[in-house]
């Protein structure tokens, strides 16, 4: 398995962290998001920490489109500040 990228990673468990607790020690990139046995509304409030950490909103198209945590770290990629 391909473990994520490092900064994306840290703010995914930070995000998760924030709404649950399941300690979380590493992601990868083909890891199902359903995986980690969360329920629908703890994956929608971590979605909405990583939009605040972001600034930036994401439709539920991009949403609908999000399996993995590949998948969730491609969406919130390109809006990251270095």
């Amino acid at each position: 398995m391909t473990p994520l990228d490092s900064s994306v990673q840290a703010m995914i468990i930070d995000a998760l962290s924030q709404v649950s607790s399941k300690k979380v020690d590493s992601l990868y990139e083909e890891q199902a998001i359903a995986s980690l046995g969360l329920d629908s509304i703890t994956v929608m409030e971590m979605v909405g920490v990583l939009e605040d950490k972001t600034a930036h909103r994401f439709s539920d198209e991009e949403m609908a489109r999000v399996e993995t945590f590949g998948d969730l770290s491609a969406l919130i990629r390109p809006f990251i500040k270095s």
